[in-house]
């Protein structure tokens, strides 16, 4: 039976109908008389050797400002790069928010936890720091066939590791040994979630490492799995049954507009042939198969390959401005929002909790409340948020609940 050992494996058109989604506004801008220092990741859960980006984001500076970012262990800096910007918020009055960006691209040199600490700058004589941001690096990777079960009852991977008179190894490779990147949608809106699987199909006996696993600028990432198990699947290609295994599965919110070209996945490989000077058994049934074994002299031989995902591309078309309200910010969704407040009577000068539970699907992580306006009289703190997220489904689906305190 074929084998598949690999260890380390390194995307419907959208409707918009606004009168059907309710939309609220992300968080990225801040008023520009309030100084903000904050740091970001593209993604938290990282595979060996797979490039992110950190960004240091200073908003509402008057002059650019030097971040000091200490040094991080066990990530090798690829690249750095800094960025000012202008950012114009709509709506009845315009505001013009300034920041100022400071970009490491890095890359993990081993597996493990990790901590991207604290950076800090200094504007107008107030110190500013970031919060600490923990990062997880593992080894992700294929493995070897599935033992039977009950699901696999009738569907049989032939094993085409035999090579026979006149057939070639990369004939063998082409047929037999592929990767794919799977899109549910090439053509979507900005902030509209598309979901992309990557995935190595095999028939032939091998080993594998990956070299480059797929990273993705320009969109927001969700991670689908908690982690990549080695069990590997069986699936149907074009009548033929293939060992599946899951190199990546991740849910994607476009950032901006434009056509974006996924990053491919590549591995290279060791395939083991058994070279034989009998005549192929392509074509032949399992008892053929059978027969016809011990038949001709057998020798092993071993060949490298390198395979990687075909390129795939992404329209991402702005949202439309028709029907926008004003205060419309990007974040894309659908939700129902319900008021929370206390079931007994409330007295003056009590202290009480009022809140909002915001509930559906899409990217809740960037979403928050619009401004509440409240009654005179009325002191509220910060709201604390909790969010119920279940990233393992498609769409993203949860719930975020906004509390405040409020005397």
């Amino acid at each position: 039976m074929a084998q598949l050992n690999m260890n380390n494996l390194t995307v419907k058109i959208f409707r918009l109908i606004f009168s059907a989604y309710l939309l609220f506004c992300i968080a990225p801008v801040v008023a520009q008389t309030e100084l903000k220092f904050v740091a970001n990741v593209s993604e938290k859960n990282l595979a060996l050797r797979q490039p992110f980006q950190v960004q240091f984001v200073v908003y509402g500076a008057k002059y650019v400002p030097q971040i000091k970012v200490p040094a991080i262990k066990g990530l090798v800096v690829n690249d750095t790069f800094t960025n000012q910007s202008t950012q114009v918020v709509g709506g009845k009055t315009l505001q013009w928010i300034d920041s100022y960006s400071k970009v490491l691209i890095l890359t993990p040199t081993r597996t493990g936890k990790f901590t991207i600490p604290a950076a800090s700058v200094t504007i107008n004589g107030k110190t500013l720091h970031t919060k600490p941001i923990q990062l997880t690096v593992s080894q992700t990777g294929l493995s070897s066939a599935p033992e039977a079960d009950d699901d696999m009852i009738g569907q049989i991977v032939q094993d085409e590791s035999e090579l026979a008179p006149g057939e070639t190894m990369e004939d063998k490779v082409k047929k037999n040994f592929f990767l794919k990147a799977n899109t549910n949608k090439t053509v979507c809106y900005v902030g509209e979630p598309l979901e992309v699987v990557y995935k190595a199909y095999s028939r032939l006996n091998s080993n594998s490492q990956v070299v480059k696993r797929p990273s993705f600028p320009g969109f927001s990432v969700v991670e689908m799995m908690q982690s990549y198990d080695t069990r590997p699947e069986i699936e149907m290609v074009n009548g033929s049954a293939f060992y599946t295994n899951l190199i990546r599965k991740v849910q994607l919110f476009p950032l901006q507009p434009g056509t974006y070209q996924l990053d491919p996945a590549e591995i290279e490989s060791v395939v083991h042939f058994i070279k034989t000077d009998r005549p192929s058994t392509q074509g032949m049934s399992q008892l053929q198969r059978l027969l016809n074994e011990g038949q001709g002299r057998r020798s092993s031989v071993d060949h490298f390959t390198t395979l990687k995902t075909a390129p795939v591309s992404i329209e991402v078309r702005a949202l439309p401005e028709k029907d926008q309200p004003e205060d419309f910010a990007g974040a894309v969704g659908q939700y129902s929002l319900h008021t929370i407040m206390p079931k007994e009577k409330i007295r003056q000068g009590e202290l009480v909790k009022i809140g909002w539970e915001l509930e559906g699907t899409g990217n809740l992580q960037l979403v928050t409340l619009p401004d509440v306006v409240w009654p005179r009289g009325i002191d509220t703190s910060e709201p604390s948020v909790k969010e119920d997220v279940n990233q393992f489904v498609y769409p993203l689906r949860g719930k975020k609940t906004f509390n405040y305190a409020v005397t």
